[in-house]
């Protein structure tokens, strides 16, 4: 299946996935889906090799991304920063508050 826009994947899509990768049947999917995986060269031409070496690359990525896609990233929260005035600036600062 091709697509040219982003398929929209939702933390219920998310939930879902990494249940059945917890099931019995989940824990199964991904040692069957293994044993597809092309078989590297063990010699050959230059060429061959390395277009066989690209085509396992990208099935363990392919694997690892449905692996990656059952858990959520992790959302980085920024911490509220307040802009305060310069320390040494005292016309910035309460009287009461002078630090020169």
């Amino acid at each position: 299946m091709e697509t040219t826009t982003p398929v929209f994947w939702s933390s219920d899509d998310e939930s879902k996935l990494a249940t059945f990768l917890a099931s019995k049947t989940g824990q199964r999917l991904i040692p069957k889906m293994l044993e597809a995986e092309p078989a590297l060269l063990a010699n050959g031409d230059t060429n061959t090799l390395i277009v066989r070496l690209g085509e396992v690359r990208g099935w363990h990525a392919a694997i690892q991304r449905m692996i990656d896609i059952s858990h959520a990233e992790p959302v980085m929260v920024q911490p509220e920063t307040r802009n305060y005035p310069d320390l040494l600036d005292n016309k910035a600062w309460p009287e009461t508050e002078s630090v020169v």
